[in-house]
């Protein structure tokens, strides 16, 4: 399958002490590591370490950090010629824990968009017309948002879209029916149909979302409920149902529901229903909190049929 994800890159760097005490005014041993982040970086390693051939469109920022973003992508064989590379081209967090692990200080430096808008107006069609899907997350623009919708209705591209920033999706909730399949967790879903889902069991929440889902005119709605595990409705097919989540030994949560929501796209573009698609999504983020880091490798060797559906 040949995949074009848009979405942005983050780079967390995190510092950690390694002395019991921790003096905020001091001088503190420790380490600090730099992460490769951001939903949707994360979602296209996802999807190329599974085994898609994904092409990332992007941007990156022109100093070090961003080419190691930038080497470390071309290695896992993705195609990175959509990423553009200039001044403020991701975002930087800058953390810095305390000897229990909390956060103690932190920096965000949020990124210039327009570098991504303006590569996807002079790649984004040949990308996409090369695609099978377009996979989408909402932490960007409205302009981002909605030309990317335009460009994949053009060329009759299935769409995926992740949540990540909701004020993106309740501005432009009319664009909703353009979306193939639709991903959020159930506070997101919340704040989509103005209600509060937080104390519902899994069998409540499908039954309150139903009527609302279909009047927005989504085709398939997927709402995770953390430990509970997930809902999911395909109107298309007329099909709802519930599923659990995979048992997992946590590791490092980052991350976990990218990969959720790259699971769904995978199995969805490999033919098979919305009920495995939440099983394959489950699994894909119950292996990676088994992994330290936002994106596993290995994911590839963890398919469908360890499911057991």
């Amino acid at each position: 399958m040949k995949l074009t994800c848009i979405g942005a890159v983050f780079v967390d760097c995190m510092g950690r002490p390694t002395t019991p005490h921790f003096d905020p005014k001091g001088r503190n041993i420790g380490r600090a590591d730099f992460v490769h982040g951001g939903v949707g970086r994360n979602i296209a390693e996802d999807l190329q370490n599974a085994g898609a051939e994904v092409s990332f469109l992007s941007s990156v920022d022109d100093g070090p950090l961003g080419a190691a973003v930038l080497a470390h992508l071309r290695q896992t064989g993705m195609n990175v010629t959509g990423v553009a590379v200039g001044p403020g081209g991701m975002g930087v967090w800058l953390v810095v824990m305390d000897a229990a692990g909390d956060v103690a200080a932190s920096v965000s430096q949020q990124l210039d968009f327009s570098l991504m808008e303006s590569i996807l107006r002079s790649r984004g069609e040949a990308l996409i017309a090369e695609s099978d899907a377009v996979v989408l997350e909402t932490d960007t623009t409205d302009a981002i948002f909605c030309e990317s919708l335009d460009m994949s209705r053009v060329y009759g591209k299935r769409i995926y879209a992740a949540t990540s920033n909701m004020e993106v999706l309740l501005r432009n909730r009319q664009r909703l029916a353009d979306i193939h399949c639709f991903v959020c967790n159930e506070i997101e879903a919340g704040r989509l149909f103005n209600d509060n889902y937080s104390n519902l069991t899994n069998e409540e929440l499908l039954e309150a979302i139903k009527p609302k889902a279909y009047g927005l005119g989504l085709a398939c709605l997927i709402v995770t409920t953390g430990s509970k595990g997930a809902v999911w409705l395909d109107f298309a097919k007329r099909e709802f149902g519930q599923r659990t989540s995979f048992p997992a030994e946590v590791r490092d949560t980052s991350g976990a529901g990218d990969s959720f929501f790259a699971g769904v796209v995978f199995a969805r573009e490999r033919g098979y229903s919305a009920a495995a698609a939440v099983d394959m999504g489950s699994l894909f983020a119950a292996r990676t909190i088994e992994h330290v880091g936002p994106a596993r490798p290995d994911l590839g060797k963890f398919l469908l049929e360890d499911a057991g559906v």
